[in-house]
């Protein structure tokens, strides 16, 4: 887990949604629920330094029992992410939070019963606080 996941998990549940960091969180049941996967960390493209202190990129899933619950946990992380906008975490100011991709809602048909999500792509970026 990073600093930034720290930050945001509180901010996620404060909306009424569940969230795990790599997997499904506990005791879900019904509820929607947000899973987050942060990236490893990256290399800048010139100096080939790690840069995971300055950059961090997450997959993010919001998962419910039907398209409007999945829409919920999305939106959940949604709002968190960009409630992290100019807080210090971990020494560092959060920039604004860079929406790289949404995916179209999915289904799993195959889980009983069936499983909606919702895929965003984030790039936070941070500065010296």
């Amino acid at each position: 887990m990073t600093a930034l996941t720290s930050a945001v998990m509180p901010l996620i549940v404060a909306r009424g949604v569940l969230v795990g960091v790599g997997g499904k969180p506990a005791d879900v049941d019904t509820r929607a629920y947000a899973v987050i996967w942060p990236d490893s960390p990256m290399r800048d493209p010139v100096t080939m330094n790690l840069t995971h202190a300055y950059v961090e990129t997450w997959t993010t899933h919001g998962y419910g029992l039907s398209e409007e619950a999945a829409g919920i946990a999305r939106d959940a992380v949604t709002d968190a992410v960009y409630a992290l906008w100019g807080a210090e975490v971990g020494g560092r100011v959060v920039q604004y939070p860079e929406h790289l991709t949404t995916l179209p809602l999915s289904v799993d048909r195959d889980a009983d019963p069936d499983l909606y999500s919702y895929t965003v792509e984030w790039r936070f970026r941070t500065s010296a606080a």
